[in-house]
C-alpha cells in the first residue's frame, strides 16, 4: 500500500541501524517484501550499511530462498563490497550451511578469491 501511495522503495536512512528497507526485508527475511521491491525496481546491488550488500545480508541468515531470489535477479556473486568478508562464498563458509556453499559454487562463486581480514573461504570454513 505505501509503495502504490508513491514511497520511494530507494531512500536510504544513513543513521539508521539499517540502511536500506530492501535491507530490512532481506535481514528479516521477509521474502515477499523483497521480491516486492524487486519488482518494483530496487537494485539488488544496493549498498545494505555494514553488511555490504543484500547477498551478504541473506547469507548471514542463511536464508536459500532469499539467496537464490537475489542470485536470480542479478546478484554479483563475487561481488567485493567493503565488509569483513570480501565475497559471498567467504560469508557462506562462516554462517550458511553446506547446501548454501553448494548452491554458490555451482552458481560460479571465485573459491579461490583473495583473502579477506578472516582469511580466504577455505580459513573460514576450518
Amino acid at each position: 500500500m505505501l509503495l502504490d501511495r508513491g514511497a520511494q522503495n530507494d531512500l536510504q536512512n544513513p543513521d539508521g541501524h539499517y540502511k536500506t528497507t530492501f535491507e530490512v526485508a532481506v535481514d528479516r527475511k521477509h521474502w515477499r517484501i523483497a521480491h516486492l521491491l524487486i519488482e518494483r525496481g530496487i537494485d539488488v546491488e544496493t549498498q545494505c550499511g555494514k553488511y555490504g550488500n543484500a547477498l551478504q545480508v541473506a547469507l548471514s541468515g542463511n536464508d536459500d530462498s532469499l539467496i537464490s531470489l537475489l542470485l536470480d535477479k542479478g546478484a554479483d556473486i563475487n561481488a567485493f563490497p567493503a565488509t569483513r568478508y570480501r565475497t559471498a562464498l567467504q560469508i557462506a563458509a562462516r554462517y550458511s550451511s553446506e547446501k548454501v556453499v553448494k548452491l554458490l559454487l555451482d552458481r560460479g562463486a571465485n573459491i579461490n578469491a583473495p583473502a579477506s581480514r578472516v582469511g580466504t573461504a577455505l580459513h573460514i570454513a576450518s
